[in-house]
């Protein structure tokens, strides 16, 4: 999962708007939402919205939970093996 892909399906789960609702996507964004339509399941076609064509599906809602329940890292020290 690229960042791109990342940041595609965190503005789905937050935004009422398109990805791109500009109009135009370049081509990454074109055949990243389009995978995430078709063989990863993660976008559906959103028919309960006007202003945007995709939604989550249960499966990208999932992977988005898991995203967002990542804790921060932390700083530990330890002994390296010798």
């Amino acid at each position: 999962m690229r960042a791109l892909d990342i940041n595609i399906l965190l503005h789905y789960r937050t935004s009422p708007v398109d990805y791109s609702s500009g109009g135009y996507a370049p081509p990454e964004i074109s055949e990243a939402i389009g995978a995430m339509l078709g063989e990863l399941d993660l976008l559906d076609d959103d028919t309960s919205e006007e202003d945007r064509a995709y939604c989550l599906s249960e499966r990208g809602e999932v992977y988005t939970d898991a995203l967002l329940s990542v804790p921060l890292p932390i700083c530990t020290w330890s002994i390296p093996e010798s």
